[in-house]
């Protein structure tokens, strides 16, 4: 097939490239990579600052988001089940660094490079941030996991999980009390 005879993919919607790529169309993946490598490049890049690492994480949710496309389910928005796998590989990421920061503190040979590019402090912020809301009841904690660690908007989050507008505002507000007030029994811990 040549390429003036190639499907232009462009103006299907995310959902309909995964059920696309759910039935061998390979090119609606390559869309979808397209779509979000960008994406996924600055919101990793944010929180890692290593390029070849953001590249590395770019790379494994794509493969993931291969390996899982018949869990994809295709009545639910594709965007919130990628930043899913992706803010997944994040955290492994940071368990990984963090068992390496631990590994060069006690007496075993330092990369001076790897610890002067790791934010420990914000790794685990991350880390416990996101341990805290999976203790709040389901219906604080999936609310708060899509606005605060995904950062979707209110419109987003209604169209993922259905709920009116104002009974989100209301579940997030009464989730970030109790976040806070499990943030601070955290704080005291340490």
């Amino acid at each position: 097939m040549s390429n003036s005879a190639r499907q232009d993919y462009s103006h299907f919607t995310d959902e309909e490239l995964m059920k696309l790529f759910q039935n061998g169309i390979n090119e609606a993946f390559n869309e979808l990579v397209i779509r979000y490598q960008k994406v996924l490049y600055y919101r990793f890049i944010l929180n890692i600052k290593i390029k070849q690492d953001c590249e590395d994480l770019i790379q494994d949710t794509f493969l993931c988001v291969s390996r899982s496309k018949d869990n994809y389910l295709s009545n639910l928005k594709f965007s919130p089940w990628l930043y899913a796998i992706a803010g997944n590989l994040l955290i492994n990421h940071y368990r990984k660094k963090n068992q390496l920061i631990t590994t060069c503190l006690t007496n075993e040979p330092a990369d001076k490079q790897l610890l002067a590019d790791i934010s420990l402090h914000q790794a685990n912020l991350l880390i416990t941030t996101r341990k805290a809301i999976a203790k709040l009841a389901p219906k604080f904690s999936r609310l708060l996991q899509l606005r605060v660690i995904d950062e979707y908007s209110y419109n987003e989050i209604r169209d993922i999980t259905g709920l009116p507008i104002g009974t989100i505002k209301s579940r997030i507000g009464r989730g970030k009390i109790r976040l806070r007030e499990s943030l601070k029994m955290y704080k005291k811990e340490y």
